[in-house]
């Protein structure tokens, strides 16, 4: 991709790709290529959605941090294909590590959420229970 930018001679393209390859999760594509609509019929990536919380996590506006995460909650669900619990587990691992970090700024209303909705991918198989035992999340 970056040859053909170059090709190109796309300098706006170029340095998005040039941001882009900070984030060695990336490798797949999965996480810039899954998108889910939002309540207010936006699409909105994976990528997208977990930097989202990153700026609002950094912001400390926490009706903004609230809402992203609550965002990331549907892009978590709906962006990615039943099998493809490879993306939704490095989407979840960055997600929860976020959310580790923001527990005292959120709800405990949302970490429920959260928590509730983890344990409902492994019930419906979308989320392996190997993988699962990966991704540590709170009791």
């Amino acid at each position: 991709m970056t040859r053909t930018v170059a090709f190109l001679r796309d300098q706006p393209t170029d340095h998005l790709l040039h941001a882009v390859e900070a984030f060695p999760h990336l490798e797949r594509y999965g996480l810039l290529s899954s998108f889910a609509s939002t309540r207010h019929g936006e699409a909105v990536s994976a990528v997208h959605a977990l930097i989202d919380v990153w700026f609002a996590s950094a912001d400390g506006d926490s009706d903004r941090l609230i809402h992203t995460y609550d965002r990331c909650l549907g892009v978590a669900r709906w962006a990615f294909a039943p099998d493809n619990w490879q993306d939704r587990e490095q989407f979840l691992r960055l997600l929860l590590r976020q959310a580790t970090a923001d527990r005292h700024n959120l709800p405990d209303a949302l970490l429920d959420r959260m928590a509730m909705w983890y344990a409902e991918l492994i019930q419906i198989g979308e989320l392996p229970e190997d993988v699962a035992g990966r991704l540590q999340i709170w009791a």
